[in-house]
């Protein structure tokens, strides 16, 4: 649970986050069906039609504020809130039993 703007990642069962910056996006690594003709995510706000697989960081990807460090806050925010919601019943979460 977030208390204080701050996230337990063991007592919310995270076990990966994927922190990556730079110029040019390069998402080679991601090995599923999500992307347009042009290679970009597809994706609303972040989230995309695969179960816990989100995308943040990205230019516009809420504002134009979105795409810098500086403006990640409100969608770090929102892609958190959607995680939390979809985790209502951990047992039964898609995310426990997928494998990548």
């Amino acid at each position: 649970m977030i208390n204080s703007g701050q996230l337990n990642l063991s007592a919310e069962d995270i076990s990966c986050i994927i922190w990556a910056t730079g110029y040019r996006c390069d998402y080679s690594l991601v090995k599923m069906h999500v992307f347009d003709s042009d290679g970009y995510p597809l994706h609303i706000r972040g989230v995309t039609n695969y179960p816990c697989l989100y995308f943040i960081g990205l230019p516009f990807l809420h504002t134009g504020l979105s795409g810098v460090i500086a403006g990640i806050g409100p969608d770090a925010e929102y892609i958190a809130s959607v995680i939390l919601s979809s985790q209502k019943l951990k047992s039964h979460h898609p995310c426990n039993s997928l494998v990548v």
